[in-house]
């Protein structure tokens, strides 16, 4: 698994606004923030040439999913999603079965031995070292955004109840 922990610079304007909004407002904002992180990661996951894909349901299959935990702390994942089944039909019998992708993603990520050992394509790890860069840009630029935003929807509440008598 692939860790990054997200140090904004250039950003100290929208830090200081971020510091003193409501944690759901927070949470709203890095959510939104993490979403569009994960995209390029996403993209550059579907484009890998990595592993052969015979039914192409592993590269369908990926997708991203932002989850905030009630600690605080936000994770975007991207990989293959769960349910994501299709039936494939098997050459050597002649049978229909279904195939779930998040079955097998990590052997085709690791590799695995047995009597017809495989060795590992790295798909994942490939796709996020090849767009960690512009994961962290879009994450910072939209938390920017998305905190100027709210700042100035704060503020046009605070000034519409102060003309109030």
């Amino acid at each position: 698994m692939s860790f990054v922990t997200v140090k904004l610079s250039g950003v100290s304007a929208s830090i200081g606004a971020f510091e003193h909004m409501k944690n759901a407002t927070r949470n709203r904002i890095v959510r939104k923030s993490a979403t569009a992180g994960t995209q390029p990661q996403l993209v550059a996951a579907r484009r890998s040439n990595a592993f052969r894909n015979r039914l192409g349901l592993l590269r369908k299959s990926f997708g991203k999913k932002v989850r905030t935990y009630k600690s605080g702390i936000t994770v975007g994942v991207v990989g293959p999603r769960r349910g994501f089944r299709s039936t494939g039909r098997l050459i050597r019998w002649n049978q229909t079965e279904i195939i779930d992708p998040v079955r097998y993603a990590h052997l085709v990520e690791h590799g695995h031995g047995g009597p017809r050992p495989a060795s590992p394509k790295r798909f994942m790890k490939q796709a996020f070292n090849h767009s960690r860069g512009q994961a962290t840009d879009r994450f910072s630029s939209k938390f920017s955004v998305e905190v100027m935003a709210e700042a100035a929807k704060a503020a046009a509440k605070a000034i519409a109840a102060a003309g109030r008598p």
